[in-house]
């Protein structure tokens, strides 16, 4: 900080011969994007700031608003009281002279303190806000934007100050000591909002034309859409397939149908053929069988299967066995007669006993 303060009073002894024939002045230089901060003569608001200073010094023409420069301790022009630079006066804790010199500091691309900071070292009965207790000098005249409340904000407002000043260009000059913000309701500004808008994007799915299939029909003509492609190949194909199952399957039936009848034909036995009695008889005189020759009767059996057998019901009479079948069955009695076979006896000589033998059946 000491530092500073040598820097300044260095500047103020080397600037201080130019200033006296020039009177309040500035080494300050803005941008010209800031130019809406002049005044309706043209002058900068750090030219303004140093003509709000002077009524408080001795000497009014040693106001002097230096330039900021880069590199060195401050970005901001410094508050009043303490050791600072500037003295606590009645101009320097103003709040229309804080709004000048926030305004040089901004419009040369550095910034600025806040409103609290500023007065710190002010006595409270040398603080105003919105007003400039002084008389204002009369070669300037103040920009309205530079009366705006700092103490809601606690702080001077860039963009505030830009709106009033495109609201009402109008600038306060010299009048009696003691002004107050004009009124037109400069305090009443706010910092104006921004609005983004982000740009919409439609899709919109592709139209898909359907062809259609006109049919006419007498009178009428039946349409119908078609919603997807038929494959032809696949039904024929599919046709083409289950004509060849058909023929298959009758190939298949009329083969198993031919192996069958083979197989029946296979499984009948051959006809027996009836011994030749006149062969048997024909060796001996008188129809004597020859020797070594057995004599034949053939049974011819009834091929015909009979009735089934009834099983004996105690409650049907109709069941029950005759009375010969009974005498045979019963205890004690002859029982049933078994069919037996009469054979020819054969000696060393093989000579055939002389009668007949044969099968007599017996019938239960």
């Amino acid at each position: 900080m000491l530092r500073l303060v040598w820097y300044y009073a260095l500047l103020n002894v080397i600037v201080s011969p130019w200033l006296e024939t020039r009177a309040q002045s500035t080494s300050a230089i803005c941008e010209s994007s800031f130019s809406w901060m002049d005044n309706q003569q043209g002058q900068s608001p750090c030219l303004v700031g140093a003509y709000m200073m002077s009524p408080c010094l001795v000497e009014p023409s040693e106001a002097v608003v230096l330039g900021l420069v880069a590199g060195i301790d401050v970005n901001a022009y410094l508050p009043p009281g303490g050791s600072n630079f500037y003295t606590a006066t009645t101009c320097m804790c103003s709040s229309v002279t804080y709004s000048l010199l926030a305004a040089c500091g901004l419009c040369q691309g550095f910034t600025y303190y806040s409103w609290t900071d500023w007065i710190a070292n002010c006595p409270s009965n040398l603080v105003s806000d919105g007003s400039y207790v002084d008389s204002i000098p009369s070669a300037v005249s103040v920009p309205t934007w530079a009366y705006l409340d700092v103490a809601s904000g606690n702080g001077f407002s860039l963009q505030a100050a830009e709106a009033a000043a495109a609201k009402d260009p109008a600038d306060v000059t010299a009048t009696a000591k003691g002004t107050s913000a004009p009124t037109i309701g400069l305090s009443s500004f706010s910092e104006p909002s921004y609005t983004f808008s982000v740009p919409s994007y439609t899709f919109s799915e592709p139209s898909i034309s359907i062809p259609t299939i006109s049919i006419p029909t007498g009178d009428s003509t039946t349409t119908f859409h078609t919603k997807k492609k038929v494959n032809v190949g696949a039904i024929v194909g599919g046709v083409v397939g289950g004509i060849s199952a058909v023929f298959a399957g009758v190939w298949a039936w009329m083969k198993r149908q031919a192996r069958k009848a083979a197989n029946l034909a296979t499984a009948t036995p051959p006809a027996t053929s009836t011994p030749d009695l006149e062969k048997l008889t024909a060796a001996s005189p008188g129809g004597a069988p020859a020797a070594h020759s057995t004599e034949y009767f053939p049974t011819t059996l009834d091929a015909t299967p009979g009735p089934p057998p009834v099983l004996y019901n105690p409650d049907d009479p109709a069941t029950f066995p005759d009375a010969q079948t009974f005498a045979n069955l019963a205890p004690g009695g002859p029982g049933p007669t078994l069919p037996t076979a009469a054979t020819t006896p054969s000696n060393a000589s093989h000579v055939p006993s002389t009668g007949t033998t044969g099968y007599t059946p017996t019938q239960f």
